[in-house]
């Protein structure tokens, strides 16, 4: 396919560039031909500059988008890379245990214990990644800034007297 003709220095087919420009003006495009689909009329809703200035931003954030869930997507090979690189550290610290005595006991237990806190380290990273993509990605999309403005709670000012020596209290 394409990254193998990228890979072999063949450079992008043309017709791939053909393909992502027409892509790009169905999504420029995109309110007219949906009701050219659902056969609505008028096509065009407000002026043409109304309309332009609209559809490029929602293009621009499409594509931001789009570039943004890729760079998500590579945070998970990243883990991956991760998950190999501490599973390199566990077996060679068991590799380096395996020489002494009862090396092959000690070796096991470091292979086990290894795994184990491996698995509960990216257990907690994918907690947090769940949270994050909860909170921030997903309760972001039905977040309307409506509602009862915040009031903190606030007490009543009350005359306070000065502070007196429990001698100088009983004096007066």
């Amino acid at each position: 396919g394409i990254i193998l003709s990228v890979a072999l220095g063949r450079g992008i087919p043309t017709g791939l560039y053909i393909w992502v420009a027409l892509a790009i003006l169905a999504l420029f495009f995109a309110e007219p031909l949906t009701n050219l689909i659902k056969r609505q009329r008028p096509l065009f809703h407000g002026s043409g500059m109304e309309i332009a200035v609209q559809s490029f931003f929602e293009l621009f954030e499409a594509l931001i988008s789009y570039v943004s869930n890729t760079l998500s997507y590579v945070r998970l090979g990243a883990f991956a890379v991760a998950h190999v690189g501490l599973s390199m550290v566990v077996f060679l610290i068991a590799d380096m245990v395996s020489t002494g005595p009862a090396g092959g006991l000690i070796s096991g237990l470091v292979v086990v214990i290894g795994n184990l806190a491996i698995i509960l380290f990216e257990g907690l990273i994918v907690a947090i990644q769940t949270l994050r993509l909860e909170y921030y990605e997903l309760f972001g999309k039905f977040f309307k800034g409506e509602g009862v403005p915040f009031k903190p709670l606030t007490l009543p000012e009350m005359e306070c007297q000065p502070y007196q020596r429990i001698e100088e209290r009983s004096r007066a």
